[in-house]
C-alpha cells in the first residue's frame, strides 16, 4: 500500500478481498467450495471478498492453507491493481478513449466488456 495516510480500515478490507479474490481464483474454486473448504457460508466469504466485513487472523491462516499460499503471500496487499498507477492510468485512457468514441466503436467495446463481465463471473462462481 502506498502511505500511512491511504491506510484505512476501509481499504484495507477492501484490498484483502480483492486478494482473497484473485488467489481463489487462481486456485480454480468457486466461492462455495472455498467456504466449505474454511467452515464458513458463501455469503461470509462474498462479504469478506468485497471489502464489507474483515478477518481475524486465525481465519486468515485457514484460508491461506486452504489456498495452499503462506500468510504473507495472502496478506500482501502492495500488487493490488487499485494501488497501482499504472493500471489506473490505462483505465483512464479507456475511459478518454470511450468519451471520443464513435456509436460502433462504443457498441464493439460494449460487447466486449459484457463478454468479460460473464468470463469473470462465471470464474467467481
Amino acid at each position: 500500500m502506498a502511505g500511512v495516510d491511504d491506510v484505512t480500515d476501509a481499504t484495507v478490507k477492501e484490498a484483502f478481498g480483492a486478494r482473497l479474490r484473485e488467489l481463489r481464483g487462481h486456485a480454480d474454486l468457486t466461492r462455495p467450495q472455498f467456504a466449505e473448504r474454511v467452515g464458513k457460508s458463501p455469503e461470509a466469504i462474498r462479504d469478506i471478498e468485497i471489502g464489507k466485513n474483515s478477518v481475524r487472523l486465525p481465519d486468515a491462516a485457514r484460508f491461506a492453507a486452504a489456498l495452499g499460499v503462506s500468510l504473507p503471500e495472502l496478506t500482501d496487499l502492495a500488487d493490488l491493481p487499485r494501488h497501482d498507477s499504472e493500471h489506473r492510468s490505462a483505465l483512464l485512457a479507456f475511459v478518454r478513449t470511450a468519451r471520443a468514441a464513435d456509436a460502433a466503436s462504443i457498441h464493439l467495446m460494449r460487447s466486449y466488456l459484457r463478454g468479460l463481465l460473464a468470463f469473470l463471473n462465471a470464474r467467481e462462481g
